[in-house]
Order: C-alpha cells, then sequence, then structure tokens
C-alpha cells in the first residue's frame, strides 16, 4: 500500500510502487477524514508514484488509498492508509485586536 513520507499541517505526501507488471496510464488518489462516513475525494490523473496532496485540515486525520488505471480501467484500491496533519502555528500575531459595540446585544 501506500507509504506517508511527509505531513505538513495542511497537505500529505505519499509514495507507493506501481507494484503492477502491465503498464499503468496513470493512478487516482483517493482520500477523505477518517472521522466522516461517507464517499471519498479524488485526485485523477496522477502520472507518477509520489503526490502531494494539500488542502486540508490541520491537526486532523485522514485516510488514503491509491487506485492504478490502464487502457481496460481501474484496478481494485490499495489498503487505506492514514495519516494526521500537523498542527499549525499562526503565521503572526495578531495585531491590533478590537472588539467594538455595535448595539448592546451584537459583539463583532
Amino acid at each position: 500500500g501506500p507509504l506517508v513520507t511527509e505531513t505538513t499541517a495542511t497537505s500529505v505526501t505519499l509514495t507507493w510502487d506501481s507494484g503492477n507488471a502491465d503498464p499503468i496510464s496513470y493512478y487516482v488518489i483517493q482520500y477523505k477524514p477518517k472521522s466522516l462516513e461517507g464517499t471519498f475525494q479524488e485526485v485523477d490523473g496522477v502520472a507518477t508514484t509520489r503526490y502531494s496532496i494539500g488542502g486540508l485540515s490541520p491537526f486532523s486525520e485522514y485516510e488514503f488509498r491509491i487506485i492504478a488505471v490502464n487502457n481496460i480501467g481501474r484496478s481494485l484500491p490499495s489498503e487505506l492508509v492514514e495519516a494526521r496533519t500537523g498542527e499549525q502555528a499562526p503565521s503572526s500575531p495578531p495585531l491590533k485586536v478590537q472588539a467594538r459595540m455595535l448595539s448592546a446585544s451584537t459583539m463583532l
């Protein structure tokens, strides 16, 4: 199955072995937050055996699997691999934090 080689707060890098003597056209990476039941999101048309998936939520667990595609169709998915994204440090301290009273009942 795939290996997780690097994680940041918002990305996970996977590598995998083609594991196939037959020519592979491309790969599909499927992933979803581990806490969510339901469908996987897909990254389609991956031509390499290493890929970095960005746009993830910090400090969250995700499940990933790889599907190989050739001219006949899709393979069965690989086994699931889990990865946890890192915690995100604020890039800079907050500046000029102010709360204004808009009305007696509303805080901005």
